[in-house]
This record gives C-alpha cells, sequence and structure tokens, in this order.
C-alpha cells in the first residue's frame, strides 16, 4: 500500500521519500519510522511532502532504509533510520526546512514506541 499525505498533489519540495516496509525492515522497525516521518512531513509542509512505502531496497539487515528521491532522478540512501533525530535530519534535507521539534519530541517518540507494539501485535496474530 501506498501512505501519500497528499493524493494527487504536485510534489512541491525537494524530493519524495520513501520508507521500506520489506520483511527485514519491517521487523527494524520501519512502520515506527514510516509514522514519524509522515507525521514530520505534514508538520513541516502539509498537504504537500510525499512519504511513501516501498517494498525493499536490496539492502536488508541495515534497516529500516529510507531514500530521499531527488527530481533529477538521484537518490540519498539512509540506512538503520531508528530514531526520531535521524527522522529530523531526513525531513530536513528532503524539504529544506528544519522541524521545530521542541515540545514535538516526546510525542514523536511516544509514537515510536506505540507503532512498534501494533508492529509487534501484527507479526504475532
Amino acid at each position: 500500500g501506498t501512505s501519500t499525505l497528499a493524493p494527487g498533489q504536485p510534489l512541491n519540495c525537494n524530493g519524495k521519500v520513501r520508507v521500506c516496509t520489506g520483511g527485514a525492515c519491517r521487523r527494524d522497525g520501519a512502520h515506527a519510522t514510516l509514522v514519524e516521518l509522515e507525521e514530520l512531513a505534514c508538520l513541516v509542509k502539509p498537504n504537500e511532502v510525499i512519504v511513501d512505502q516501498y517494498n525493499c531496497f536490496g539492502l536488508c539487515g541495515r534497516g529500516p532504509n529510507v531514500s530521499i528521491d531527488w527530481d533529477d532522478g538521484s537518490e540519498e540512501m539512509n540506512t538503520g533510520v531508528r530514531s526520531t533525530e535521524q527522522s529530523l535530519s531526513i525531513i530536513r534535507r528532503a524539504t529544506g526546512i528544519q522541524p521545530e521539534a521542541s515540545g514535538l519530541a516526546a510525542r514523536l517518540q511516544e509514537l515510536r514506541r506505540v507503532s512498534g507494539l501494533e508492529q509487534e501485535l501484527a507479526e504475532a496474530q
């Protein structure tokens, strides 16, 4: 499935962000990373930044893996994205805007924790 913040909207930021949600990355916490990046993208450029799920970049065991796809066709790969600080950095590079994280960090860490629990429950069923 695709998680797009603004269906049909033109990409007005510098890059499109894709999060691997394949097996190994999913086990490494990709769902939490995806949720966090979506939240940050919405905060910085509401209805403009696109955060997509991607099946596999072929970098299994190094995840969660996140790609920033630039308009010129180049790609910036980020491996092992497991922290709010890394997510903040990715959104800053993709949009050119530094997310205002004061007061947000605790909420994002809780989102990350809850997403991880949801993932564990889904896999247990």
